[in-house]
């Protein structure tokens, strides 16, 4: 107890008195204040540790990541655990600590189905209803989710949708025209899901991820894995859309 006015710097707001004989261990202010640093100082040396492991900031210095994983929070979920919707706002970046996810995204397969004539010929009143256009062709929809990737430890979610990239005249891979961005709206384009028992993830804001282009080694290979992600996706939608067939 009395902890809070320590950590605040503020006047106690509350007055504790016992009612039963007690003994106490206390500690000093400073005291406090330099176990603080110390968990502290440990907790950093830990996600430094990690993180370091992470392909993307195996290059980055570990005075860096310091400063980086002080934007970093750690998350737990269970099986089931929905991270984000296909279609949501990106505003956060995934890091799997532990457990297991899966990747899926919603593709849309058109058919074009044309009315039989004949049998408009037959109901007069439903040739009317359909105003004569006896030889239109009506487009079907089905919408299938796709598994794209099952996502385990060390591995990055959503960084690819919190990227406003624009395509230039010399990528080699542009994801649309030259001079368009590429996630305008700047939604997730997947979902996410939890298939382990448990797992944790490290979990830091968009506006915090995107200094990372200050690191110009670390952007430029974060845009190769994005152009090599989005190519699977194509794939997967491009293998989808052909099975159909």
């Amino acid at each position: 107890m009395g902890e809070l006015a320590l950590l605040d710097g503020k006047p106690r707001i509350c007055t504790t008195k016992a009612i039963t004989r007690c003994h106490f261990i206390t500690m000093s202010k400073p005291d406090f204040q330099k176990a603080l640093e110390e968990i502290d100082k440990k907790d950093t040396f830990n996600k430094v540790n990690f993180i370091k492991k992470v392909p993307l900031f195996a290059k980055l210095t570990r005075t860096y990541l310091g400063k980086l994983t002080r934007h970093f929070e750690f998350w737990d979920c269970s099986r089931d655990c929905v991270l984000f919707r296909e279609g949501d706002i990106a505003e956060k970046v995934y890091i799997v600590k532990e457990g297991k996810f899966i990747v899926t995204k919603r593709i849309i397969h058109k058919s074009k189905q044309t009315e039989n004539l004949q049998d408009i010929l037959d109901d007069p009143q439903r040739a009317c209803k359909l105003n004569n256009k006896f030889f239109s062709k009506n487009t079907v929809k089905k919408i299938d989710k796709h598994t794209i990737a099952e996502v385990g430890p060390y591995n990055l979610l959503g960084e690819e949708d919190v990227m406003e990239r624009v395509n230039a005249p010399g990528d080699k891979k542009p994801h649309g025209k030259v001079g368009e961005v590429t996630n305008p709206n700047q939604v997730y384009k997947s979902s996410v899901k939890c298939i382990s028992e448990k797992a944790t993830l490290m979990v830091i804001k968009k506006a915090d991820f995107l200094k990372l282009q200050q690191q110009s080694t670390t952007w430029s290979f974060l845009e190769t894995m994005v152009d090599n992600k989005n190519s699977k996706v194509e794939q997967v939608i491009k293998f989808g859309n052909k099975a159909k067939k």
